[in-house]
């Protein structure tokens, strides 16, 4: 490919404008999409470790390996989009998925490349989700919509049903699991593989659709505590299958960015947790007046 400028940019794409640089990444978005249907209608699993989708002039290559360890599985995917902008599928972020309730995710990057390690085996399901962007919370990445299994809509009519497990695994290895009892509100417990030293606490932010299409916006007090950093909060009235998203981790210094009722309900959510209340208030600690004064007169 020519490294000049109108090939980097496409054929009818024009950098300096934002419209056209916009309809160029849908374009590039909607091909990669239809490739990965067809690659998942083919079939990609342990037993099918190579996928290549060649349509027009898009091309998509999935592939797996045995992890060096023999945990897993590690997964490549390429896509070259020529001739929309190399780069107009960085920052997408990929799902993959085995059966309703387990998910992996990996951002892809300027190359139109991504990775996904230790996977397990199972058929392999890929989808993109939505490109990760900046908010008044920071960047983050959009979450997978949580498929409803057959067995979820019947289970959701009987009384004492077993609770509904979904596990997300972000890109920087936090992992996300969604526990939905029938009839009750969802639970989101987050664990994080690593962080720094100390107990300096800090705060996730998390935006999702209630069941009647409003968007609610809690925030998750993290800390180390006995060597674990983990956290929950309930999801009050949390549709499972609707649109959410992570933020980036925020400095309790910053929560003057909230209003003074998402931090309450914040509080509020995070009862599901026995340490929620000693997170809470270290946050409290830390935050500007105004927050630590809601956090308190929550907490009591």
């Amino acid at each position: 490919m020519s490294n000049d400028a109108g090939a980097r940019h496409g054929r009818d794409v024009d950098p300096a404008d934002p419209a056209s640089v916009a309809r160029s990444r849908d374009r590039a978005i909607s091909l990669l999409r239809d490739a990965l249907s067809k690659l998942n209608r083919q079939g990609f699993s342990p037993s099918h470790p190579v996928g290549e989708v060649v349509q027009d002039e898009f091309s998509l290559l999935a592939s797996a390996v045995r992890s060096a360890g023999g945990e897993g599985y590690e997964i490549m995917v390429s896509a070259n989009c020529h001739p929309e902008p190399l780069d107009a599928l960085d920052g997408l972020t990929l799902d993959l998925h085995i059966g309703a309730d387990l998910h992996f995710l990996a951002a892809m990057d300027e190359t139109g490349s991504t990775s996904f390690s230790g996977i397990e085996a199972g058929e392999w399901q890929l989808r993109p989700l939505a490109r990760a962007g900046k908010s008044g919370t920071g960047s983050g990445f959009a979450m997978p919509r949580l498929a409803r299994p057959g067995a979820l809509a019947a289970a959701e009519q009987v009384s004492g049903a077993e609770d509904f497990t979904r596990r997300v695994h972000a890109p920087d290895g936090t992992v996300f699991t969604v526990v939905t009892p029938p009839g009750a509100d969802a639970t989101l417990e987050i664990s994080f593989s690593a962080t720094a030293d100390g107990e300096t606490p800090f705060l996730v932010p998390v935006t999702y659709q209630t069941r009647n299409e409003q968007e609610a916006v809690l925030l998750a007090a993290v800390v180390r505590h006995r060597g674990r950093v983990f956290t929950a909060l309930a999801l009050t009235d949390f549709d499972p299958y609707g649109e959410w998203s992570v933020a980036d981790r925020v400095d309790p210094a910053a929560l003057s960015r909230w209003p003074a009722a998402v931090i309450t309900e914040s509080v509020l959510a995070a009862r599901a947790y026995p340490q929620a209340s000693h997170f809470w208030r270290r946050v409290a600690e830390l935050a500007p007046p105004s927050a630590t004064d809601a956090i308190r007169s929550t907490l009591g």
